[in-house]
């Protein structure tokens, strides 16, 4: 793709690159309990859809990015940790904000780049908390490097778009909708109706198409490509499998896993912004919700 960071600051980026880091015991059980008791009480939600919900660093939950105006519990349990492992860095202002999420439905394959050419962006830091019920929860990390700005990825010749979500069906399910304002325009008319899409049922109420709009109304952060496929060599079928068949198969084509993180409440992952990364399937493992804490970062 053209380059997007300038040309220093892509020296830079690539000069502050490391291996990816796992750190056991990041946290005490105390310290992610008053974490998970936050979330759970936070008056405010940036996000909140079928698949997930996100809530803000700052005091009830609130959107904040400097870490000067985390809530002061928050900041008093992790700032301290995160700058002893990785140094001084900063959040900026227009950056994705740190937050908690609580997820229902499996991660993507994404980078978190940002949206600034002359940002040196560095690393990320995931620290889970709570897994429901405990199981076989993980993240995936590719050797695969993106230099590109904040992408969710596609398939080649994918029609899925921007607007793609998640949204449960009658029976409770989870449904890839790939164009949801064409699922709303095909049902807007259809009230009081039960309709079918792709052998999934959906009774068309006012409060289901006002989800709906609310989803329209929104904004994706990230860019949506195929551009992070310059090699089509198939991804490991074995790997696909076992941690990632929630995935097409060839959004994988050319990835190679470097390093499978074991999701245990208190420890932490660091890797560099510029992997692509992604979930795995938990649902396999019968996973109902996973919750973590996520901070993305500069260099000071």
């Amino acid at each position: 793709m053209k380059r997007f960071f300038d040309k220093e600051v892509l020296a830079k980026i690539q000069s502050l690159e490391s291996p990816v880091k796992i750190i056991d015991g990041f946290l005490s059980q105390q310290e992610v309990d008053e974490l998970v008791n936050f979330e759970l009480n936070a008056k405010e939600r940036f996000a909140n859809r079928d698949d997930a919900r996100k809530t803000g660093l700052g005091k009830n939950g609130k959107l904040v990015n400097n870490p000067n105006d985390w809530d002061p519990k928050i900041k008093e349990i992790v700032l301290g940790k995160i700058e002893k492992e990785i140094g001084p860095f900063l959040v900026a202002d227009d950056e994705y904000p740190p937050h908690f999420f609580r997820t229902y439905y499996p991660l993507s394959l994404h980078a978190d780049t940002g949206r600034d050419p002359s940002s040196v962006i560095y690393k990320q830091i995931l620290i889970p908390l709570e897994i429901n019920p405990v199981n076989k929860a993980k993240t995936i990390i590719f050797n695969n490097a993106w230099y590109g700005p904040a992408a969710t990825f596609k398939p080649k010749n994918s029609s899925r778009t921007q607007t793609q979500y998640t949204i449960l069906d009658d029976d409770g399910q989870f449904v890839v909708i790939d164009n949801i304002k064409s699922f709303y325009d095909e049902i807007k008319d259809s009230l009081g109706k039960q309709i079918v899409k792709d052998n999934k049922k959906f009774t068309v109420t006012k409060e289901f198409l006002s989800k709906l709009v609310s989803l329209l109304s929104s904004k994706r952060y990230n860019l949506w490509t195929s551009e992070h496929i310059t090699d089509e060599t198939p991804f490991n079928k074995e790997n696909y499998d076992e941690y990632l068949s929630h995935l097409p198969y060839d959004l994988l084509d050319g990835l190679k896993i470097e390093r499978v993180f074991d999701w245990k409440p208190g420890s932490a992952l660091i890797w560099n912004r510029t992997k692509l990364h992604s979930s795995n399937n938990y649902l396999k493992e019968r996973i109902q919700s996973k919750m973590g804490l996520a901070v993305f970062t500069i260099k000071k």
